[in-house]
C-alpha cells in the first residue's frame, strides 16, 4: 500500500481538488490520503486564536464565519452539496466558534483550545476530499485522525506515540483496505489517549504521513506538492537551481532541517526507521516523471547533494563574566533559550563565549533579562544560515576549503561542520544570502547569475532588532 499526501497548495480550490481526484484515481494499489488544511486557513486560524486572546472576540468570530463559508462552498462545488458533510462542516466551524467565545471572554488561549481550533482545518479539509473522491465513484471513507495518530499532551508540539499508532492504524484503517476501499485522514492533528486534541507543530501533515505510513509497514510515501521535488538550491534565490532525481534520507533531512522547504525536517523519521522510500511530487503537474525519490542511499555518489538557506537570523554572543565556568554558562544559557521558546539554528562555543543562531526576535529581549546577571551578550541582526549538504564534506579539510573559499569576501559570524561531517553550515550578513548561494551553486552545478556588491564587511553588525 502507499500514502498519498496532499499540501494545502494541492486543494486550495476546486480545481485542484479535481486534479487530486484524477491522481488518486490513478494509483491503482492500496491506499491511505493524507490531507493537509486548505491554503492559509492553519494561518487564519492562527490569526483567530490570537485575537481571541486580546478580546477580540468580534473580529475572530467574523473570521471563523468566513472560513466556514469558503469550506461549505467548496463541499458544494465538488461533492454535490451532501448534507452530511454539510452538517459536519458546520457542526466543526461551530464547536471552533465555542471556542473563540470562550476564549475572547477569559482573553487568554490554553494551548488545548489553540490545537482544538487549529484541527478545525483539517478536519473539514480531509472530509471534503473524501466526500469528493466518494462523489467521482471512488470507495473513499473518511476516518478522524484524531483516533490513528495518538501522542502525548505537549499541547502545539505533540509527540506520536508509535505503538499506539500501529495498534490504531490495524484496528481502523487496515479491514477498511482490505476490502478495496482508501481511507481519507486530515493531517497535522493528533490527540492523547484520553482523547484531547493535539497538533503535531507547523509541517505536521508531512509527518503525519510519515507515521501513518510507518505504522502501515507502506511501499512508498508520496508527498504531493506544487514544486516538481527537491531542487540544488532555493529558486527564489538561485536562478536555475537543479531538480535531484534521488537523493539519500539523510541528505535530505539535512536540507530540510537547513531550510529546504519543500520537505518538513521531522517527516522522514519513521520512513527511515522502516526503510520506506519518500517521493515528492508536483500535484499541479503530474505528468512530470519521476519528482524526487528520498531512498536509503542516492543513485550515484555526488560531491554536493545540494543547499539550503534560512533567513531573517538573529546571533548572540553570550560572553561569561569571570568565575563562570564553560559548563555553567552552557547550562543557563540553554535553560534560558527553553523558558524563552527560543529554538537556536545554530550554535558554536569558543573561549571568547556562547555564539547563538535563532529566528525568533523576541527572545532575544527575553534572553537578555534571563542571563543578565552572569552574561554579557553581543547582538547582531539581518543574518543568515547557508548550509552545503553532500558526502564529500567528509572527506575534511580540503572539502571544506573548497566551499569557504567561495566565502572569502563575504563576513561568516558562525561556521559548523559537525555531526556526521555531511553538512558544512555558515552564518553571513542576510544582504550576502544571494551572493553567497549564487557563488557556491555556480561551483558545484554550473553557472548562475551573480549578484551585486554586498557592502563593506561589517555593515549590520550589532544593529538593534526590530
Amino acid at each position: 500500500m502507499v500514502v498519498m499526501k496532499f499540501g494545502g497548495s494541492s486543494v486550495a480550490d476546486e480545481a485542484a481538488i479535481r486534479r487530486v481526484v484524477t491522481l488518486v484515481e490513478r494509483e491503482r494499489r492500496p491506499k491511505v490520503v493524507v490531507i493537509s488544511a486548505l491554503t492559509g486557513v492553519t494561518d487564519r486560524l492562527t490569526v483567530l486564536a490570537d485575537l481571541a486572546a486580546t478580546g477580540a472576540g468580534g473580529r475572530a468570530l467574523a473570521e471563523v464565519n468566513r472560513l466556514r463559508a469558503r469550506h461549505v462552498e467548496l463541499a458544494r462545488l465538488v461533492a454535490r452539496g451532501r448534507r452530511d458533510l454539510l452538517i459536519a462542516l458546520r457542526r466543526e466551524f461551530g464547536q471552533a466558534c465555542a471556542l473563540v467565545k470562550a476564549a475572547a471572554i477569559v482573553r487568554k488561549s490554553a494551548p488545548r483550545s489553540i490545537d482544538a481550533v487549529l484541527a478545525c482545518g483539517e478536519l473539514a479539509s480531509s472530509r471534503i476530499i473524501a466526500a469528493a473522491l466518494a462523489a467521482a465513484g471512488l470507495p473513499a471513507v473518511w476516518i478522524d485522525a484524531r483516533r490513528i495518530i495518538v501522542t502525548d499532551a505537549r499541547h502545539t508540539r505533540a509527540v506520536p506515540l508509535a505503538t499506539r499508532i500501529v495498534a490504531a492504524a490495524d484496528r481502523l484503517v487496515r479491514p477498511h483496505l482490505d476490502r478495496g476501499r482508501l481511507v481519507v485522514l486530515g493531517g497535522f492533528i493528533g490527540a492523547t489517549e484520553q482523547g484531547a486534541t493535539t497538533t503535531l507543530g507547523r509541517g505536521g501533515s508531512d509527518y503525519s504521513a510519515a507515521l501513518v505510513g510507518s505504522a502501515m509497514g507502506a511501499e512508498e510515501i508520496q508527498i504531493w506538492t506544487d514544486v516538481d521535488g527537491m531542487l540544488t538550491g532555493d529558486p527564489r534565490l538561485v536562478p536555475a537551481p537543479r531538480l535531484l532525481s534521488r537523493v539519500s534520507f539523510e541528505d535530505a533531512a539535512a536540507l530540510a532541517r537547513f531550510g529546504a522547504k519543500v520537505l518538513h525536517p521531522s517527516t522522514l523519521a519513521p520512513a527511515v526507521a522502516k526503510n520506506i522510500p519518500v517521493r515528492i511530487l508536483n500535484a499541479r503537474r503530474a505528468g512530470v516523471e519521476g519528482g524526487t525519490l528520498i531512498a536509503g542511499s542516492p543513485v550515484r555518489r555526488q560531491p554536493i547533494a545540494g543547499f539550503a538557506s534560512k533567513g531573517d537570523l538573529t546571533v548572540v554572543t553570550i560572553q561569561p563574566l569571570d568565575g563562570i565556568s564553560p559548563e555553567t554558562l552552557l547550562k543557563r544559557a540553554f535553560g534560558a533559550l527553553e523558558r524563552a521558546g527560543v529554538v537556536a539554528e545554530l550554535v558554536a562555543l569558543s573561549d571568547a563565549g556562547l555564539s547563538i543562531a535563532m529566528q525568533n526576535r523576541g527572545g532575544v529581549a527575553a534572553l537578555q533579562d534571563d542571563l543578565s546577571a552572569v552574561t554579557a551578550m553581543a547582538i547582531r541582526c539581518r543574518m543568515a544560515l547557508v548550509c552545503a549538504v553532500g558526502e564529500s564534506l567528509r572527506g575534511g579539510a580540503a572539502a571544506c576549503s573548497r566551499l569557504l573559499a567561495a566565502l572569502e569576501d563575504i563576513p561568516v559570524a558562525m561556521i559548523s561542520h559537525a555531526g556526521d561531517g555531511r553538512t558544512l553550515a555558515c552564518v553571513i550578513p542576510e544582504r550576502a544570502l544571494k551572493t553567497a548561494l549564487g557563488r557556491l551553486h555556480d561551483r558545484y552545478f554550473g553557472q548562475t547569475e551573480e549578484t551585486a556588491a554586498i557592502g563593506p564587511p561589517h555593515a549590520g553588525a550589532g544593529l538593534p532588532c526590530r
